[in-house]
């Protein structure tokens, strides 16, 4: 999950612990600043940008999931994160509650 805020420059990546592959992530999120950048004319200062990488406490690709509709509810909401406490278990129970409600309701 890549979190963007334009206006501030500032980029977090949250990914799995011991996933490989960021640094391309990265190279095309800047591009894509870069390309913002070029339609409103001004030119993107690279040194500008405060990125950040952030492991999260998941084994399997189930568990990322869960854990990235964890996060971004808590980023909608304007919730702290706090990935060490994450309960992936917990909730995995509540997203599926959610979508059998969803389904059933």
């Amino acid at each position: 999950m890549v979190e963007v805020d334009v206006a501030q420059l500032k980029i977090d990546l949250y990914c799995r612990e011991g996933q490989e592959g960021n640094e391309e992530l990265s190279e095309l999120v800047l591009s894509m600043l870069r390309i913002q950048r070029q339609l409103i004319e001004e030119e993107l200062d690279e040194d500008a940008v405060d990125g950040g990488v952030e492991e999260v406490p998941a084994d399997s690709g189930a568990q990322m999931l869960i854990a990235v509709c964890s996060l971004a509810e808590k980023k909608t909401f304007g919730e702290g994160i706090d990935l060490q406490g994450l309960d992936l278990q917990f909730q995995g129970k509540r997203l599926l509650d959610l979508i059998i409600q969803f389904l059933v309701g």
